[in-house]
């Protein structure tokens, strides 16, 4: 792909340092070099960050996505992230157009990962067990989560300035694995909860 730059690794895999290309649809995959195939299996630091895609799929070889790696993508609309299972911060934050995520496999989602992102919709967050602290706050357009009976660990007010409801019925402050200040800040916004079943 025409302006990535890749980071080569001594196993045949690569990690995406930065990219300065033009195209709107970004699929990270595999890589051809000098006769080898190379697998990509991160995206690094602040990679594609302020960049102008719109459409984002991450192959089956990618696992991680660093902090910063989208940062401010503000035409950024859908992003497949496969089988990635960790996201660092501030990973999205600021992709204000993004409204359809894939984060099903994801286990860890770093603080602010998806911070400001005012149009998400949605999170399946079935394979989540860590979930970093402001990671959803701001994230206006939310409806509705669905959280993993794995869940182990919240950082400080993850869903920060959205209000639970289940059943049409707003939730208590305190409910299992969601507690405390993780509902700090409410609002007037509704999110539906999903649970996994």
């Amino acid at each position: 792909m025409d302006g990535v730059k890749y980071k080569i690794n001594g196993d045949l895999t690569v990690g995406v340092r930065s990219y300065a290309g033009s195209a709107e649809e970004v699929r990270l995959d595999t890589v051809r070099y000098l006769g080898h195939d190379y697998s990509v299996t991160a995206v690094y630091k602040s990679a594609f960050e302020d960049s102008d895609i719109k459409e984002l799929t991450l192959g089956d070889s990618v696992s991680s996505v660093s902090s910063r790696a989208f940062y401010g993508c503000k035409g950024l609309v859908s992003a497949d992230l496969g089988p990635v299972e960790s996201l660092g911060a501030k990973a999205f934050a600021h992709c204000t157009s993004l409204t359809s995520v894939n984060v099903s496999k994801v286990v860890t989602v770093g603080a602010y990962a998806f911070y400001g992102c005012s149009a998400l919709a949605s999170a399946d967050l079935s394979s989540a067990e860590t979930i970093g602290g402001y990671a959803f706050s701001a994230c206006y357009g939310m409806k509705e989560i669905v959280f993993s009976e794995d869940l182990k660990d919240l950082g400080a007010k993850p869903f920060c300035w959205l209000s639970f409801y289940e059943n049409g019925k707003k939730m208590p402050r305190t409910v299992k694995n969601l507690a405390g200040c993780t509902f700090a800040g409410e609002g007037d916004r509704t999110l539906s909860l999903v649970r996994d079943a």
